[in-house]
């Protein structure tokens, strides 16, 4: 619950993250510019791959990235509305799935990252090298 009493053992992923959330501020260090991933943040490319974002993008663009993923969640639920409304059942389904997973693995890989939740090794759909 606390990372910070043990930042050099078990807290060690998430005191990085947060100290990369925290260079970050409003608009970023910079594409590129990222020291955590080079040096600090183990998993730079696939768990933590949203504070490298937020480091290098800063509070715009992490609120960007977020919005981009609630747009194309939003797109498949309404295409499954969509192709329920035509009676085409499997299609709907299909993307209600879709939908429901990257919203459940992008809420889970963000609440890792910001650290309310413990760390998974869940990646962010679109973005993480795994």
């Amino acid at each position: 619950t606390d990372p910070w009493s043990d930042q050099f053992g078990s807290g060690y992923q998430l005191t990085q993250a947060l100290i990369a959330f925290g260079r970050g501020e409003w608009l970023g260090v910079g594409l590129g510019n990222s020291v955590q991933k080079q040096f600090y943040l183990p998993e730079a490319h696939t768990d933590f791959v949203f504070s490298v974002l937020a480091e290098e993008l800063g509070v715009v663009g992490s609120l960007l990235t977020v919005a981009l993923f609630v747009f194309v969640s939003l797109r498949a639920m309404y295409i499954g509305l969509w192709a329920e409304k035509a009676k085409q059942f499997f299609a709907a389904y299909m993307a209600y799935g879709l939908a429901f997973l990257w919203i459940g693995q992008f809420l889970i890989n963000i609440g890792v990252n910001v650290g309310l939740l413990p760390t998974k090794g869940l990646t962010l759909p679109f973005l993480s090298y795994g």
